[in-house]
Parts: C-alpha cells; sequence; structure tokens
C-alpha cells in the first residue's frame, strides 16, 4: 500500500507523495463533510495523543492513546507515526429499532509507530486504525501477526494484554451523564461537572459540551476482549480506560482491540438518530443470517409477561397469558425463572407453544446463563439445550444474570449468539454489560437490558427521560416500560408510563405489567395494542433536555406518535410544539395526557398538519402521547 507521512489529511490527498516517517509530525483526518478532525500527535514525552474537533471547537484535548501489551506499552516511547493514504468509505445497510436504514460516511487511515531505539526491519511495530466519520471519531489497536514480537527467545503466537492508556480529556466546564453501576449496568443515570466524577463508570458517558452539542464516548465491536470500564478521578477532566474484570487478558495477533469511539452531535436528534456503534461492527455472516435483519426467524414483536406483577406462573397460568397477548395482539409471551422445575417441562413447553402458534403467540424461555440442568458455560450442554427450545417450537431466550465484562464473559455473549442463530432462535440478554452494537453481526440479538428499568422500580423520572439519549444512544434497551399498578409508580404517571413504550426502543419489547390492568385502563388500550416494537423514523424534538424533558415524534408506515417524558419533580406547561415532523395532508389526533397522577384525559382532534402546533401540559414526573393517523 503506498504510504506517506500525513502532515494533515487534506496534505495526502492533494499530493499522495511518499515520504519517511518524521518525528514529530501530526497526522490529521479530516470526517467526509470535513466538520470532524482527529489529530495524532506525539508530545514532548515521545507519548502519543489524540485530540478532537467539532466545527472547528476542541471537544476531546489532547488524550493518551496506547496499550500495553506483553512488557511494553506501545504508546510510550514513540519515535514517529507513518500513516497510509487516507481513503474514503460510505455505509448503508438495513437496521431496526429507531429507523430502517443505517449509513456511515468515514475517512480512514492506518497508522503505524516507531519506538525510539527500533530499526525499519523489526517487526514489533504495531497499528492504530483510525476513522472519522461525519459524526464522530473511533480508533482501535492492531496487534501484529502472528510470531511477530519476540517473548524471551521464543516468538508469540499470543499477545497477553495488561491494559490500555486510552483517555478522553473533556473541555472544561463540561457536563457529564453517567452511571457507576460497572457489573450490570443498573446504576441511576444522574449528572455532574466532568471534574467531579471521581468514579468508576459504565459506559456510555454523555458530555454537555460547553460550546454546545454532545459527545458520547463508548466502545463498539468487544467480543474476544475484555469490557472497558471509564474511571476518573475528581478535580480531572480525563476519563480512562480500565479493566476491572481481568488484570490480562490474550489476543492472538494479527487481530484488533475493540473500537474506542466518540459520538458527536450539535443536537439530541443527531445524537439518537447516529449510527456510529453499528457501522464499527462487521456485517451479518450470510451463512447464520442468510437475509442479515431480515431473516425470517428474527421477528420483532412486543410480549407479555407474568414473572415482573405475578411471577412464574403454572403451566396453565403461562398458558393465560397466552390468551393474553393474543387478545392485545402481541406477537409474544415471556415465560421467565422456574419453568426448569416444572414436571415433563420439555412436553408441557411444546404443548404451550402449540397452543401458543395456533393463537399467533410465540413463546420465549428464560435460562440462566451459568446454572440448571443444562448448563450454558459448557459448549456441548449449551448446544444441546438450544437444541431442546427449538425442538419445542419456542422463537427465543432470555439469558440472564451474566453481571461481568471479562473476555471469558464477552466470549460467551459470542458463543451464546453463534449456537442460538443455527437453532433459530432470537437471544435477550439480561443482567448484561453495554451494548456494543453486536446486533449488526448477529441480529439475533433483539435486546439486552444493561440499564435500571421497570424491575428496579419504582425509578426516578429523570431517569427515565435520561435512557433514551445516554444508554439507548447505543443500543436496544430492554426497560419492561408501562406498569399501571399505583404502588410501583414512584414519582412518574400512568401518562408517563405509557410514554415510555414510544420514547425507549425495544426490537422485542416486554410489557410488565398483568395485562388485566391495560384492559381495564379502556382510554389507553388501544394506544397499547397500536404500539408498534419497531420504528422506520425517528425525531427528537429541539426542546428535549437530557433528564429533564424528552419529546420523541416516531413514525410507522404513515402513522406517527408523539411522546413526551417529564424528568422534572413539578408540573410543567410546554411552549406550543410543531408538528412539522408529520408528512404531507391532514391527521386526526388523539391524545392522552395527566389528568391526575393515575387518570389520563383523553382528546380528540381532526384537521391536524404539519403547519400546526400542539400544546402539552404535563404533571411532576408526568407524560403525554400523541397518535396521528392520516385522514
Amino acid at each position: 500500500m503506498h504510504r506517506a507521512l500525513a502532515h494533515t489529511a487534506l496534505l495526502w490527498l492533494a499530493i499522495g507523495l511518499s515520504s519517511p516517517p518524521v518525528l514529530g509530525q501530526p497526522v490529521e483526518l479530516k470526517s467526509p463533510n470535513d466538520e470532524v478532525a482527529a489529530r495524532v500527535t506525539v508530545n514532548d514525552q515521545n507519548n502519543l495523543r489524540l485530540a478532537i474537533q467539532y466545527r472547528g471547537t476542541t471537544v476531546v484535548e489532547p488524550s493518551s492513546i496506547g496499550v500495553t501489551a506483553d512488557g511494553q506499552t506501545l504508546g510510550r516511547s514513540a519515535q514517529s507515526i507513518e500513516a497510509s493514504e487516507a481513503a474514503f468509505h460510505t455505509q448503508e445497510y438495513p437496521t431496526r429499532g429507531d429507523h430502517t436504514t443505517a449509513t456511515g460516511r468515514y475517512r480512514g487511515q492506518t497508522l503505524r509507530v516507531q519506538r525510539a531505539g527500533e530499526t525499519d526491519d523489526q517487526h514489533d511495530t504495531w497499528a492504530i486504525d483510525l476513522r472519522v466519520y461525519n459524526d464522530g471519531v473511533a480508533y482501535r489497536y492492531r496487534f501484529p501477526p502472528l510470531g511477530s514480537i519476540p517473548v524471551g527467545r521464543r516468538e508469540a503466537t499470543w499477545h497477553t494484554v495488561h491494559g490500555e492508556a486510552s483517555a478522553w480529556t473533556l473541555p472544561e466546564n463540561s457536563d457529564v451523564w453517567y452511571q457507576t453501576d460497572v457489573h450490570n449496568y443498573e446504576g441511576l443515570w444522574r449528572s455532574a461537572p466532568a471534574d467531579s466524577v471521581g468514579a468508576d463508570l459504565g459506559p456510555p458517558i454523555v458530555a454537555e459540551l460547553p460550546s454546545g452539542g454532545y459527545a458520547l464516548i463508548s466502545e463498539a465491536n468487544s467480543y474476544g476482549y475484555s469490557g472497558m470500564t471509564l474511571s476518573s478521578t475528581t478535580g480531572s477532566r480525563t476519563f480512562r480506560a480500565t479493566f476491572l474484570d481481568d488484570s490480562t487478558w490474550t489476543i492472538a495477533g494479527g487481530n484488533s482491540a475493540p473500537w474506542r469511539f466518540v459520538m458527536l452531535s450539535d443536537d439530541l436528534d443527531g445524537l439518537v438518530n447516529s449510527d456510529l456503534v453499528t457501522n464499527l461492527n462487521p456485517p451479518p455472516d450470510t451463512s447464520l443470517f442468510p437475509k442479515g435483519h431480515r431473516t425470517e426467524w428474527v421477528t420483532p414483536g412486543r410480549s407479555v409477561w407474568r414473572w415482573w406483577s405475578r411471577g412464574t406462573g403454572t403451566p396453565a397460568q403461562e398458558r393465560q397469558y397466552i390468551d393474553y397477548a393474543a387478545r392485545l395482539g402481541f406477537e409474544y409471551t415471556l415465560i421467565d425463572v422456574d419453568w426448569e422445575g416444572w414436571d415433563n417441562k420439555w412436553k408441557t413447553m411444546k404443548e404451550l407453544v402449540e397452543y401458543g402458534r395456533e393463537r399467533g403467540v410465540g413463546v420465549w424461555l428464560w435460562k440462566s446463563w451459568s446454572t440448571g440442568p443444562l448448563r450454558l458455560t459448557d459448549p456441548a450442554q449449551r448446544q444441546q439445550f438450544f437444541a431442546k427450545v427449538s425442538e419445542t417450537g419456542a422463537v427465543g431466550v432470555k439469558i440472564d444474570y451474566m453481571n461481568s465484562e471479562s473476555q471469558d464473559r464477552l466470549r460467551f455473549y459470542q458463543r451464546v449468539l453463534v449456537d442460538a442463530a443455527r437453532q433459530g432462535l432470537m437471544i435477550n440478554f439480561h443482567g448484561a454489560n453495554k451494548s456494543d452494537g453486536s446486533s449488526r453481526t448477529y441480529p439475533n440479538e433483539m435486546t439486552r437490558e444493561g440499564l435500571a428499568g421497570l424491575e428496579k422500580s419504582p425509578v426516578p423520572p429523570s431517569h427515565n427521560v435520561a435512557l433514551p439519549f445516554t444508554r439507548g444512544a447505543i443500543g436496544p434497551i430492554d426497560y419492561t416500560p408501562v406498569t399501571f399498578d399505583s404502588t410501583q409508580l414512584g414519582s412518574t404517571t400512568f401518562a408517563h408510563q405509557l410514554a415510555t413504550a414510544y420514547a425507549f426502543t425495544s426490537p422485542v419489547t416486554n410489557w410488565a405489567d398483568h395485562p388485566p390492568r391495560y384492559f381495564r385502563a379502556e382510554k389507553a388500550l388501544d394506544f397499547i395494542k397500536a404500539t408498534p416494537a419497531t420504528w422506520d423514523q425517528t425525531v427528537i424534538l429541539p426542546v428535549s433536555e437530557i433528564g429533564e424533558l424528552a419529546v420523541v415524534a416516531r413514525r410507522k408506515g404513515n402513522v406517527w406518535f408523539l411522546a413526551v417524558l417529564n424528568g422534572q419533580e413539578k408540573p410543567r406547561t410546554l411552549e406550543p410544539l410543531s408538528l412539522g415532523f408529520l408528512g404531507e395532508g391532514t391527521y386526526e389526533l388523539v391524545t392522552l395526557s395527566d389528568k391526575t397522577r393515575t387518570f389520563m384525559r383523553r382528546s380528540r382532534h381532526k384537521g391536524v398538519s404539519q403547519n400546526g402546533t400542539i400544546e402539552v401540559s404535563l404533571l411532576s414526573g408526568g407524560g403525554f402521547v400523541g397518535w396521528f393517523q392520516p385522514k
């Protein structure tokens, strides 16, 4: 490949000439739209640094990059950087959730670093893949091929990794949204000045930048590595990659670390609609998923679920839930923990599945990741379990309690998805770590917990209003929405609860409450029946603020819904909201809004168009849902 030292990406593109690496020269790379720029330098201490600008303003100050492997810190004692010619790439592929087609445009380079004391003919150079997208910057470490790093007197075939120097220093006066549960990511979202956090954080973190706009930091395509935590100390605006579940881990020569990325946007609409995290994952294996996300057995839908309100039932009680699902028009029911203790469980389950099939309802089953008669940690037993589930005709498995992101656990996720795909089974990960975009590669991962949802009820409304713009910005969230149980509302209202089903994205949505509560909510029942599990288009209205107010417009076909969540524990009346997101023509609008904490007001409006506005008043922790049908 033609290589030269890149003074800037534009210089590369302009002259395309080869020159030797030069000490201290920076590498600069810009996005295709020239609005995002990454600059890699060697500082006075000969350490690598990365800085990021967005529209001419620094959003990540010069921050360390590098990895410690085989006893060497690759990123220190850097002598020069050699960069490949910048190449332009466009990505477009089917997706699901917030919209139907994912896109990405970026310029990419490979950087090779020569360390002090090394000669050109030595083979212990390492590489950094750098991509600058229109909506962010990503990099990953590429380890030398097999046998390329001497270890004593033998050649290594695997590299031992001890950690990374990866870090991100935010600008002064940045505020950060974060949560501190680094095991199963079920912490409550909160915000603080970047220099006052001082904790271990489960990514992503989302910075509200002093110049305006947002920067989200996380990782993508993490299988085969150890999961990244972000750590900070009080008084510092730097967030460093740490690895709490492994002291060391191994990676084969020629392989790469996960992508470390910063997602950038002027507004929350751009943050929610970014495809950066899935763009950093490989496309599906067509031998497992012949049509990718459109493979026939990979089917989004809504599910009833007995466990949250009643606990797992007897076979007769779970049969009743199949009837409830059919009555709601839902596609699935989820049978949770303890079904493995039923008498003749496989025969009984096959009968339940057949009962559901006759009524158009598929069955999901729960399974612990490490316990039970057939243990998923054992490859042979895992394959046997999935084969038995497939024989019953069940459609998917909810796998629970991983509660770690060690290398061993992340490999477990990947092996589960592959083995399940071979049996035509969908997967829902609970007790899980962060989403990393892997649902692009493995479309049978339908949803993932990794957040505090309704199982943690009551949760404060501010947490709910943070979720779409933090954890929800990197992947589907199995929040298990909507309770009309007044004892579980906390500081929210019935209308707030209903609105979460529209504000949160989960291609398989497990509705938490006892269905008779939905049936009794006559004003809301047709809304519940009409709620999609995936969307064709999502628009975040500009009035939205993380933790304060979420105003989310979503389209399925030619029907629009508008969900509003109040994160404040005080009433508020919004300025009239523009309906410019609507298509052409007129619509009939039906709304559900707060009347009291446990009652909703229903209104109907005809002749609504994109030229109009709507007024919304919210109780403390309240909510609103509007349903626009074309006429």
